[in-house]
């Protein structure tokens, strides 16, 4: 797994609960968790990351062989490498894009808060590449100090304009899109098990939902994101906490975004 897409760690999970305002926070909780999520169908994504990969490699490992001559196939392949890691990570950040969602199920009803991860995806990418280029930019002026003017005003401008919107947090927090909603237990009419994935999707009542209409919005369904480990214990738990007549089915959900949350 990726340095940039692993699951949050314990000692995370319990940062990221503390720093939410939750709706009800006397509430006792029952069980709570954090997960980072794809909340879409992931098959096409992967796909399109495969082959946008692989034409990349393709177009830039043409060029460098029609292009470039013994000499300068160094000098190419530095420089393609560098093109392809930052195309690579841009692909990367669309098909792979994610959210951290954090749950807090209570006696009453259950909490669920999300946001984007990819903004911070973004910020070590963009650490990483001024970093990278600042060790390459300043590697060719000491081999030719006459090109320092040129290199400060194209990348060296370029790498401060990444510095200045990492260090911005303003900027990152916009582009967070933080949601959170509450859910009481009594408003789901259908429970459908998505195992290949561990998600439950609880099934809104419409007619209910409207005369909630300012907490719930036009929602139909919510999904909850399990751990492996822990899928079976919650569809148990789920089952104890709605009305004992709502039906239990397995299925394929269609994910569409926002509908985590």
């Amino acid at each position: 797994m990726l340095w940039w897409s692993k699951q949050p760690t314990e000692s995370q999970q319990q940062s990221y609960q503390q720093q939410i305002k939750w709706q009800y926070p006397e509430r006792p909780v029952s069980k709570s968790w954090a997960i980072e999520i794809r909340d879409y169908d992931t098959k096409s994504s992967n796909w399109i990351y495969v082959i946008g990969n692989l034409f990349i490699l393709l177009l830039f490992g043409s060029i460098t062989l029609a292009v470039a001559k013994p000499p300068e196939y160094i000098v190419f392949i530095i420089g393609f490498g560098i093109g392809f890691l930052l195309l690579h990570w841009l692909i990367y950040s669309v098909c792979f894009s994610k959210k951290f969602v954090v749950y807090r199920f209570t006696h009453d009803g259950f909490e669920v808060a999300a946001w984007d991860s990819h903004a911070e995806g973004v910020k070590k990418i963009f650490i990483s590449v001024a970093i990278i280029c600042s060790v390459i930019v300043l590697f060719i002026v000491i081999l030719v100090p006459q090109a320092f003017f040129l290199l400060f005003i194209g990348p060296g401008g370029m790498i401060l304009t990444m510095l200045t919107q990492t260090t911005n947090k303003q900027v990152w927090e916009q582009q967070k899109d933080y949601s959170q909603k509450y859910f009481d237990w009594d408003l789901f009419t259908e429970i459908l098990l998505y195992k290949k994935r561990h998600i439950l999707t609880l099934f809104i009542d419409v007619k209910e939902r409207n005369k909630r209409l300012d907490k719930y919005s036009n929602k139909k369904v919510i999904h909850i994101f399990c751990y492996p480990d822990s899928y079976q214990t919650m569809i148990e738990f789920i089952q104890s906490k709605v009305n004992p007549n709502t039906p239990c089915k397995e299925g394929h959900i269609e994910l569409y975004p926002d509908e985590c949350c």
